[in-house]
């Protein structure tokens, strides 16, 4: 009968031992020859070992391809349940040929090919070694370690596709072997075939579909466009739906240049930004990644507001009680244009996905020394601070007012993340001092507003913090036609100046009203007391400030402490080492180069008026007491004339990473960017010609030698078998 076909040629091995029984459909069975159902108790188990050895024989090459693809792929995602699960089969799928094989090592049809499947079983092992001590050595490029890297990278690729190709072709030997054993076997072959081939096809399928769900990424770069072990941890803790919508260009697509505003290196790193963030989903499944093109207008322009390419917007939903005035969605937005801009992708996105998946944040703002939260509200004023504080909303955080009362002048209510002195006119009494300063000096985070045309200049406080600048309420030009009106497109390295070091051409619209100048001043100890000064002259670490010039205008840049060099100092320190109980102090935001200190407020340089660099922005922080304040000279540019100024700046930036700095967690604040070494190969003659002798000569004459060899051999033993028959 045709169906008995379906078996493999083990009916030689059995006999029919009984007739038909109608109570057979509750026994084991097996074909007899005859095609009659016989029960055979405990041979059942003897009939599928000896089929399993048979399909093995055949595919096991495949099994072998399939299994180590599936294993080395979900070895990258163990912490997930379905990297388990898939880590499991393929593992199961590598561990089968050799111990089913191994089962019956006198099995005459394997005669001759043991060497065969004994060199492709240590192949695979060898690939595995390798690929664990390629997993275990870190480095950077150019490093020795990246070099073993790329060394053990080719040992395994070659091991493991040579394992596969020795055992697929042991397969197809044993199958072309057992075809010649007669008309009702090749039948049996071809039948067997087209399930093999139709299993094959399902497996497949099936792993294409995992993949494409899982989307797996294999990064062969030093770790430039994967998510860190430090980082995955930190997205696989996220709780809660978090939405990533990414705005990258298409290069086929049809497009507008003249109205498109895509910087043209985007288009060079579309795709490893695309395939960075693809892997968001796998590391987290709450995370939900969508992808659209802002050429074309593919996206809601209500939901997202203004937006373009090279644009990466993270939202959740808000948690807790949401206000009637608050939007639905806190977001954050992420800016990536250039390939340096690729570095900062992996701390700043795992930065927005902490902070809108965190519970929200409450900014108090004291309101009781003429600050500008009770200026009317609107366009009506273009003084006041309605779109700042919107700002603020759209970014979870919560506003309360400290007016004047009963909580006010008073203890900072324990419930603050951070406040906002937003341009006092009124000197603060010595409650209010006190109050401000308990708060600053028990970890407390402040964002000071200072108004040049009121009282209040915060001297108190500078000094009691040892900050080594006095306020100076001095009009600053650098454009003739626009006195007192400042266009800085250069900023120091700091966490709030990072997404305004971006490509383009905007800038931070500033009035130069007043500025920070230098001076001495004795630094106090934890204890109170006074200890050794620290001035401009003796900066803190991290402080950028001039080491010479004691002279109210500032040095030049090549006169600064760079930041980079204190960071890489602090690296080198151990890091169990105690934080010093000390407040330091950085400058992060200067007015133009060649501002002039303008005393008659004309807009140009006259006889004894300098020009330099001026601070404008003062960071101060104390690592012991994770202190952050920062003090900035004006505070109209984040008014509504600031916000709303018609040029293409960054102020809403600044103002946003402001606060994003000051209320960030400590893990966040600890992620690493990634550098990048890009390497620079010369292309000599020498290496021309080498590589065209590799690429025409040694290459294909060294494959097609290698293949007529193997032919030659295989002929030989065809032979040579046949004449012992």
């Amino acid at each position: 009968m045709p169906w008995i076909s379906l078996i493999p040629s083990l009916e030689e091995s059995f006999l029919c031992r009984a007739p038909c029984s109608s109570e057979a459909w509750w026994c084991y069975f097996y074909f007899s020859p005859c095609g009659c159902w016989n029960p055979v108790d405990g041979e059942v188990t003897d009939m599928s070992l000896a089929l399993m050895r048979e399909t093995t024989k055949r595919i096991g090459g495949w099994t072998l391809l399939a299994g180590g693809l599936t294993t080395f792929l979900a070895s990258q995602y163990l912490n997930s349940t379905t990297g388990i699960f898939l880590f499991a089969i393929g593992v199961l799928l590598l561990l089968s040929d050799p111990i089913l094989l191994l089962l019956d090592r006198r099995d005459s049809t394997l005669e001759g090919r043991w060497k065969t499947l004994y060199a492709s079983w240590g192949l695979i092992l060898a690939s595995i070694v390798f690929f664990i001590l390629r997993n275990q050595i870190h480095g950077d490029d150019d490093s020795i370690a990246a070099r073993i890297r790329l060394f053990l990278l080719i040992l395994f690729l070659f091991s493991f596709i040579g394992a596969a190709l020795l055992r697929i072709s042991a397969g197809l030997e044993y199958s072309s072997r057992a075809s010649l054993s007669g008309q009702q076997s090749r039948e049996r072959n071809a039948v067997k075939a087209s399930l093999g081939v139709l299993a094959a096809l399902a497996l497949f399928s099936a792993l294409n579909y995992l993949a494409a769900m899982r989307n797996p990424t294999l990064d062969l770069s030093p770790g430039y466009f994967s998510y860190s072990e430090e980082s995955r941890g930190i997205i696989a803790s996220l709780d809660g739906k978090v939405e990533v919508h990414v705005f990258l260009p298409v290069k086929q697509a049809i497009r507008d240049k003249k109205a498109s505003s895509t910087m043209p290196e985007l288009y060079l790193i579309a795709e490893d930004i695309k395939s960075m963030l693809q892997q968001l989903p796998n590391i987290n499944s709450s995370i939900e990644l969508e992808f659209h093109n802002a050429d074309l207008a593919d996206f809601q322009s209500d939901e997202f507001g203004r937006v373009s390419n090279g644009t990466i917007i993270i939202r959740a939903l808000k948690k807790g009680q949401v206000e009637a005035t608050d939007r639905p969605y806190v977001d954050r937005r992420v800016y990536v244009y250039t390939r340096k801009d690729m570095e900062r992708l992996e701390r700043e996105s795992v930065r927005a996905m902490l902070q809108v998946s965190s519970p929200p944040r409450m900014v108090y703002f004291p309101a009781a020394n003429g600050e500008r939260i009770a200026l009317q509200k609107g366009a009506a004023n273009p003084h006041s601070l309605e779109t700042f504080r919107e700002l603020i909303r759209f970014y979870n955080y919560r506003l309360r007012d400290l007016g004047a009362g009963a909580d006010w002048p008073g203890p900072i209510p324990d419930d603050a993340d951070a406040v906002v002195l937003a341009g006092p006119t009124a000197p603060y009494g010595e409650e209010a001092r006190k109050a401000l300063l308990d708060y600053a000096k028990s970890g407390g985070r402040i964002m000071i507003l200072m108004d040049p045309s009121g009282q209040e200049d915060f001297e108190w406080l500078l000094e009691e913090l040892s900050v080594p600048y006095t306020y100076a309420d001095t009009l600053l030009s650098h454009n003739p036609r626009r006195p007192g009106e400042l266009f800085i497109q250069q900023f120091e390295k700091h966490r709030m100046t990072e997404n305004l070091n971006l490509a383009g051409r905007a800038a931070i619209v500033y009035a130069g009203r007043a500025f920070f100048e230098e001076t001495k001043r004795e630094a106090k100890a934890p204890d109170g007391q006074t200890a050794p000064g620290h001035s401009p002259a003796n900066p803190q670490p991290g402080q950028g400030t001039d080491s010479s010039n004691e002279k109210p205008e500032p040095a030049q840049p090549e006169e600064q402490n760079k930041p980079e060099a204190n960071e890489q100092v602090a690296e080198e320190k151990p890091a169990d080492e105690k934080k010093p109980d000390v407040f330091q102090t950085q400058v992060f935001l200067y007015s133009p180069f060649g501002t002039t200190l303008d005393k008659n407020k004309n807009g140009k340089q006259d006889p004894g008026e300098s020009q330099g660099r001026f601070p404008l922005g003062i960071a101060v922080e104390n690592p012991s007491r994770d202190t952050r304040i920062a003090i900035y000279s004006d505070i109209a540019w984040v008014s509504e004339i600031g916000l709303h100024y018609e040029a293409d700046h960054r102020n809403p930036i600044l103002a946003a990473d402001t606060l994003f700095w000051m209320t960030e967690s400590e893990v966040a604040a600890g992620l690493p960017a990634e550098p990048r070494q890009d390497r620079s190969i010369q292309i000599t003659e020498e290496l021309k010609l080498r590589n065209l002798i590799l690429g025409i000569v040694v290459f294909p004459l060294g494959l097609s030698i290698a293949l007529g060899l193997g032919l030659y051999f295989y002929r030989k033993n065809r032979r040579f078998e046949g004449k012992e028959a």
